[in-house]
């Protein structure tokens, strides 16, 4: 490894630590049990997951509403904020994806979930920079710096976009450069 490719990957490392350390600052001052703050995108996700294993309706506004105040969730009493959380706009496939989450207790997903949204970021940002410094190095390295130093939102959320996107980029990439195409595929 070159030392402008292994100073490269620091700053990049460097881009990663600060959405993922500013994310979780952001998670943390927000209180866990109310459903219009921090990692409220996961929230929604796992809250009708879990109404679901609980033989619930997720796509009903009472049965997400039963689960929230089974489990002791603050609901909003805004009526536009209490649609945006008792309203499940998620297709059914999500439900296989974050259906083991759902089976956990909320501390262990809500970790779990957050390092999948960060090294899913971190992973694709680098395989970007791998096959964009090949056309230009310093151009590329500055524009994936500078949206992992941003993506904090997606973190502190917990917008399940973080993971799509990521899967998406290492898919493309499988495909360009013929590396597992097998993985890429699936």
């Amino acid at each position: 490894m070159t030392r402008t490719r292994l100073g490269g990957l620091v700053l990049l490392l460097l881009s990663s630590g600060i959405f993922i350390v500013w994310g979780s600052l952001l998670d943390r001052d927000s209180p866990e049990r109310s459903l219009v703050s921090g990692m409220r995108d996961f929230k929604i996700l796992y809250g009708a997951m879990s109404c679901l294993l609980q033989h619930d309706a997720p796509y009903t506004q009472s049965g997400m509403e039963r689960y929230y105040r089974s489990e002791g969730w603050e609901i909003p009493n805004d009526p536009v904020k209490y649609q945006g959380a008792t309203v499940y706009v998620y297709f059914p496939t999500a439900s296989i994806f974050v259906a083991p989450f759902a089976m956990l207790p909320w501390g262990p997903a809500h970790l779990l979930w957050m390092s999948l949204i960060a090294a899913s970021l971190t992973i694709a940002a680098f395989l970007m920079w791998n096959v964009a410094a090949d056309y230009s190095r310093g151009v590329s390295l500055f524009l994936i710096c500078m949206l992992l130093a941003n993506c904090e939102v997606l973190f502190e959320r917990g917008n399940s976009a973080g993971i799509v996107i990521s899967l998406c980029v290492v898919c493309i990439l499988c495909f360009f450069r013929e590396w597992f195409v097998a993985v890429g595929v699936l």
